[in-house]
C-alpha cells in the first residue's frame, strides 16, 4: 500500500497551478485553478439559484458560502481523479459527488475518464435539483401529510435526492432508528416517507427538526408544520452533497453569530438558525428561514 504524504498533496497542487502548454495538458480537468475556483463552484451556484428560484426568495450569503463549497467539491474532485489516487483522496470525491464518486472509487469504469465523471456529476447535480424542486411543490400540492399519492411521487423524488449525499444520509438514518426506538417508548413517535425523504418523529414536545441528507429526523413535533423547509434543505444536498453538514457547523454557523451581532441582535441560535428578514443567521437557513420560518 503506498503511504500518503502531505509533501505529495503539497506537490501536486503546486504543478497543477501552473499549467504548461503541453499536450498532455490539453484536458482542462488537469488545472485545478479552473476547476476548483470555476467549474464546480459555478455548476453549485446554478443549482443553487434554482432552488432559491422554486422559494421565490434569495440570500446573497448562501451563495457565498456556496462558492466555497464548490471550491471544496473542486479541489476533492481534482485530486480524486488526476495521478496515483489514495483512499483518502477517494473518499473526498465521494463527498463532493455522491454516488458517481462511490462507482469510480469501487473501479466502474466508464467514470475513470475525468471529463466523463464531471459532465455526469455535474450535470445531474443541475437537473436533479431542478426536478427535485418541481416535484417537491407538486408533493406540497397534494398534502402535507403522507398519503397514497405523495409517496407514489416520492418515490421518484427519492432517486433524484439519494445519490448526492450518501454519508450524511447513512448518519441520519441511523439517528432516526434511535428516533424510532425513543418514539415507541413514549407512544407518540412516528415514521413516514414524503418529498423523497425517509422522517423519524421522536413524539417529544416542540418543534425541532434536522434534515440529513435524504432523512429528516423531527427531534420535536410533527414532520407536517416543517415539512417545506426541511425539504428545501433536501434539495441544497443536491448541490451541497456531504458538504453541507461539514460547513454548516464551522463557516456557516460562525458566519450566523458574527452576522447577528454586527445586525445589533446576537443570540446564540443564530449558530444554527436565521432572521425571517434580512442576512442575518447561518447562511444555509436564510432561504428556509425566510419563506417558511
Amino acid at each position: 500500500m503506498r503511504e500518503f504524504r502531505l509533501s505529495d498533496l503539497r506537490g501536486r497542487l503546486r504543478v497543477s497551478l501552473v499549467p504548461t502548454a503541453t499536450p498532455e495538458d490539453a484536458n482542462m480537468l488537469d488545472n485545478l485553478a479552473l476547476i476548483a475556483l470555476v467549474l464546480w463552484p459555478a455548476v453549485t451556484l446554478v443549482a443553487a439559484l434554482i432552488n432559491m428560484l422554486f422559494a421565490w426568495t434569495f440570500s446573497w450569503s448562501e451563495l457565498v458560502i456556496d462558492y466555497f463549497i464548490g471550491v471544496a467539491i473542486g479541489v476533492s474532485f481534482y485530486l480524486g481523479t488526476t495521478g496515483h489516487v489514495s483512499g483518502v483522496e477517494h473518499f473526498a470525491l465521494m463527498l463532493s459527488t455522491g454516488v458517481f464518486g462511490l462507482l469510480k472509487w469501487i473501479g466502474v469504469d466508464i467514470f475513470a475518464d475525468p471529463r466523463i465523471l464531471f459532465l455526469v456529476a455535474a450535470g445531474s447535480v443541475i437537473g436533479a435539483t431542478l426536478l427535485a424542486a418541481a416535484l417537491d411543490h407538486a408533493t406540497l400540492a397534494l398534502g402535507t401529510v403522507a398519503r397514497v399519492r405523495g409517496r407514489f411521487l416520492s418515490v421518484f423524488i427519492f432517486l433524484l435526492k439519494a445519490p448526492f449525499a450518501l454519508v450524511t444520509s447513512t448518519v441520519g438514518l441511523v439517528i432516526g432508528l434511535i428516533g424510532l426506538v425513543v418514539g415507541l417508548a413514549n407512544g407518540k413517535g412516528g415514521f413516514g416517507f414524503l418529498g423523497g425523504v425517509f422522517y423519524f418523529e421522536w413524539g417529544r414536545p416542540g418543534t425541532h427538526a434536522t434534515t440529513f441528507g435524504s432523512v429528516v429526523n423531527v427531534f420535536a413535533g410533527r414532520m407536517s408544520p416543517v415539512i417545506a423547509h426541511e425539504l428545501y434543505h433536501s434539495r441544497q444536498y443536491i448541490y451541497l452533497h456531504d458538504w453541507l453538514g461539514v460547513f454548516y457547523f464551522t463557516v456557516a454557523g460562525l458566519w450566523g453569530l458574527i452576522s447577528s451581532a454586527m445586525a445589533k441582535k446576537f443570540s446564540v441560535r443564530y449558530y444554527y438558525t436565521a432572521d425571517r428578514t434580512g442576512e442575518c443567521g447561518n447562511p444555509i437557513e436564510i432561504v428556509a428561514y425566510r419563506k417558511w420560518g
